[in-house]
This record gives C-alpha cells, sequence and structure tokens, in this order.
C-alpha cells in the first residue's frame, strides 16, 4: 500500500467501523480476522498514532460523507 492510500485506507476503516456499529453488523470470524489483518497492515505503515487520529476522522463521518469519499477514491483507480 502506498501511503496516501495507507491513510485513506484508515479513515475508511473508521467510517466502516462506524456505519457497521450502527446497523448492528458483526463481522463472521474468518471475515473479522481479514478486517484486523487489514488495520494491523495501516498501523504498522503509518505508526499507531496516525493511524489513531486518520481512523477517529473517518468515525466522525456522516454516512454520506463516507460514500462520496469512497466513491471518488474508487474513480481515482479506474
Amino acid at each position: 500500500m502506498k501511503k496516501g492510500n495507507t491513510e485513506d485506507a484508515a479513515r475508511l476503516f473508521g467510517a466502516a467501523t462506524s456505519m457497521l456499529r450502527d446497523v448492528g453488523v458483526v463481522f463472521e470470524p474468518a471475515d473479522q480476522v481479514e478486517f484486523s489483518k487489514a488495520i494491523e497492515a495501516a498501523k504498522s505503515q503509518l505508526g499507531s498514532q496516525r493511524y489513531n487520529d486518520l481512523h477517529a476522522e473517518g468515525l466522525s463521518w456522516e454516512k454520506s460523507r463516507a460514500l462520496e469519499f469512497a466513491s471518488s477514491m474508487a474513480s481515482q483507480d479506474s
């Protein structure tokens, strides 16, 4: 992962965590392992404090903001 992408991922992990919590979704164990691995990889690249700051930013986003951000990232990858 590139650093910019890792920062974006940390924000999206926060946004996803918030939205999943709001609707009461709990990952299946295997999916939780994969999600946790991705989070740990991002923390490893960014450092815990930077990751936590970006994750908190994503946690604070409204659903529309998170979807807009994810959509803009997807269009950049195309």
